[in-house]
């Protein structure tokens, strides 16, 4: 009697034989490593991701699970242990076998801890709770050897990441290989779509080429320095990318072309040196929907995968190339968040897990990277120098505020600046009068605001924004904070830059949201105190194209408290201290005061910082890797938990307006198809807990199952302000 693994329509009329499909994914995955470990795909050794997908579904020999496939039995088959006790007792426990116990028993639900006799891994190595499995040898014979992995010795002190490293890349092999093929038998449209071809990067360089030679001809800023600053920019970063893989630097002012200079260096570094694919990190989804718009402009709509949470890809019948290519990131060119990115990195998710292995053989571009929590910094510097030093990757860091963290990357990586004279522009580029206006009032901030038609200010936080524009009442003043949902915003935000083209006022109050890369430009910028990269963001907003001989950059602290995040707090005492250390050495905004700063702010001097730098005490993740390196008795699941951009203590509604309305209906109506929630992104906002709850109290949420909370009460949504609340306390937590 065969085995099988899988069966399709309800009359289970068709049927996948097991060896076809373990012998398909093996392959698949096998293809996978060799090319993440520099060595040729279509290699025919076996080595351990082969391993892994010849084992993964092993379990389903068993006479059990032939029963319950066939629908002769209830309940499910434990399989997915087999193959991990099989590689176990033929490769040791420790090194080989423990490395694809990790990826099979893993495959379905995600990677586990290592764990006891009652939890994790080494509880799914117990022979007797695993039916008897052994027809397998009548089709199945394992090798009698097998490629080793071929990365070179872990630095020092990272020997426990170095491994679990490599553990998360076999078993990302193996889940996009056994989805993969099981996509094959189970829905061959989808597998001929995802093989629909798209321009290689040789041929996306070409266009690029000629798209730049056409925006040179028609941009030309009124402050022709600019002009040229941008033209040598460029070619820099042309002229750096024939250097081999490694971390680069990207350290420019604000203003001077860096998304398309750093796509130059992406694409010609990535065609001389034979990489497949370019990834665009981004802190904000209002940058990444700015620039992919670029990008799309550029190559065409189908070409950019823009993959983020705020994004819903355009498809009646669910197969597009680009939602399919969003599940393990097999395109050319990948914009992202910082979000998607590092907690694909670091989570235990089958699903999230499936993309990392195509992030080897990349160019990773990190844009703004100043944005990385510090608390998270140090893991996630570790995990671009694995990327970089043992899988083929070229990082590129890529800020106008460049954070001094070389301290955090391994011995041998050296970062090399793309722009060698970036310190001379940043000096010539200085395009604003910075002001310490000392200690202000609300007053003292909105009757400045009323001396100037076109003015933006940027305070830290909702609540404080929220005051200054009611203090602006009688003008005409655009609000924006994350109490608005990303369509509302963005909606704004066009009309600020529509107002900012016209003879009238343009005045704006808004939270940080703003600074980093929202291509907008104000002749005057008033920032509240706050951190030193925060304040060269906000100036990156002044005077931006140059129009001005000086833009004017006013900064003062607030007279009232308005409590901001501890981080925010630290942050403004190390300007302070950063501030008063360059007095009279240096310009405010100068290479040397940001780099005072961030030596302060991250206590790197003789490398003491790494507590801070890694969610501090019980909560460290390196640590955590480090502590039983030797025998690879790793926390995947509970570092998972740990490492995450995103805080529990929020709660996220959908706001029903009009826009979001015909959507919600279908919600309503029992539709729970992913492309819905993804639509209704665009509509979320997240409030503290309290807020949620006195909303739910009040009857203004309507709660759905699966946790879908929709905001219905139209008072509790200000076209101004977004999410309001009437209790004082409580608004004062949400603002």
């Amino acid at each position: 009697m065969s085995a099988y693994a899988h069966t399709k329509g309800d009359d289970c009329k068709d049927w996948q034989l097991l060896f076809d499909h373990l012998l398909g994914t093996a392959e698949l995955a096998r293809g996978f490593e060799n090319r993440v470990n520099g060595r040729e795909s279509t290699s025919i050794e076996p080595n351990i991701a082969y391993i892994a997908g010849l084992l993964h579904d092993i379990g389903k020999y068993s006479t059990e699970f032939q029963t319950y496939l066939h629908g002769n039995s209830r309940g499910k088959v434990n399989h997915s242990s087999a193959g991990a006790v099989l590689a176990v007792k033929t490769f040791g426990d420790g090194g080989i076998g423990r490395i694809l116990s990790y990826a099979i028993t893993g495959h379905h639900g995600g990677l586990l801890d290592y764990g006891s006799e009652i939890s994790g891994v080494r509880s799914r190595l117990k022979e007797g709770v695993i039916p008897d499995f052994s027809n397998y040898k009548k089709e199945i014979n394992l090798p009698s050897s097998i490629i080793q992995m071929t990365q070179k010795e872990p630095t020092k002190g990272y020997d426990g990441f170095f491994r679990a490293f490599y553990i998360k890349m076999i078993f990302s092999c193996l889940v996009d290989a056994d989805r993969l093929d099981t996509e094959k038998f189970s829905d061959a449209r989808k597998a001929i779509v995802r093989e629909q071809l798209v321009p290689p990067l040789t041929e996306m360089n070409i266009m690029f080429n000629e798209y730049m030679i056409k925006h040179f001809k028609d941009r030309q800023p009124s402050n022709n320095n600019l002009g040229e600053v941008r033209k040598h920019i460029l070619n820099s970063c042309i002229k750096k990318s024939k250097g081999p893989r490694g971390l680069y630097k990207l350290t420019v002012p604000t203003g001077c072309g860096k998304t398309l200079s750093s796509m130059a260096f992406a694409l010609n570094h990535a065609v001389n040196n034979g990489l497949e694919r370019i990834i665009y990190a981004i802190p904000y989804t209002s940058i990444i929907e700015q620039n992919s718009q670029v990008f799309r402009n550029i190559f065409g709509e189908s070409q950019v995968l823009e993959h983020h949470s705020n994004f819903d890809f355009d498809d009646e019948d669910g197969a597009s190339r680009l939602k399919l290519a969003s599940e393990n990131w097999d395109m050319p060119l990948i914009v992202t968040t910082n979000v998607q990115f590092f907690e694909s990195l670091f989570s235990n998710s089958a699903s999230r897990s499936r993309k990392v292995h195509n992030m080897a053989n990349s160019v990773i571009i990190l844009d703004e990277a100043q944005m990385i929590p510090p608390e998270r910094l140090r893991p996630c510097m570790a995990a671009l120098c694995e990327l970089v030093k043992n899988y083929n990757s070229t990082v590129v860091i890529c800020t106008a505020t460049q954070p001094t963290i070389d301290f955090l990357f391994y011995d041998g990586i050296s970062p090399v600046q793309l722009v060698d004279d970036y310190q001379r522009i940043y000096n010539e580029m200085r395009r604003v009068d910075f002001v310490d206006l000392g200690m202000k009032s609300n007053q003292d901030i909105a009757g400045m605001i009323r001396e100037h038609e076109k003015v933006m200010c940027i305070v830290n936080t909702r609540s404080h924004a929220r005051d200054l524009c009611n203090d602006l009442r009688d003008e005409d003043v655009y609000h924006l904070s994350a109490n608005m949902y990303p369509a509302h915003r963005k909606k704004v935000i066009d009309e600020i830059r529509s107002a900012l083209k016209g003879e009238g006022k343009c005045r704006v109050i808004s939270t940080q949201l703003i600074e980093a890369g929202v291509d907008i430009d104000f002749p005057v910028v008033i920032r509240a105190m706050a951190g030193l990269d925060s304040i060269t963001q906000a100036a990156g907003r002044c005077n931006r194209e140059g129009v001005l001989e000086k833009g004017r950059l006013f900064i003062f602290k607030p007279q009232r408290d308005y409590h901001p995040p501890h981080s925010i707090k630290r942050s403004i005492d190390v300007t302070e201290m950063a501030l008063r250390s360059i007095e009279g050495l240096d310009h405010p905004l100068s290479n040397r005061a940001m780099d005072e700063y961030y030596s302060i702010l991250y206590g790197n001097r003789n490398r003491t910082g790494y507590v801070e730098l890694d969610l501090g005490n019980h909560l460290a993740i390196m640590p955590t890797f480090e502590k039983n390196y030797r025998t690879m008795d790793f926390d995947f699941e509970t570092i998972s938990e740990r490492f995450k951009f995103i805080h529990d203590y929020e709660k996220t509604i959908i706001v029903e307006c009009e826009e979001s309305s015909n959507t919600i209906e279908q919600l309503r109506s029992s539709e729970r198809r992913r492309d819905l929630f993804r639509k209704l992104q665009q509509f979320t906002v997240s409030v503290p807990q309290k807020v949620y709850n006195d909303l739910m109290k009040n009857g203004s949420i309507e709660t759905m199952d699966e946790g879908v909370d929709i905001l219905i009460d139209e008072n509790a949504y200000s076209d101004r302000f977004g999410v309001v609340v009437k209790d004082k306390e409580l608004a004062t937590l949400l603002f």
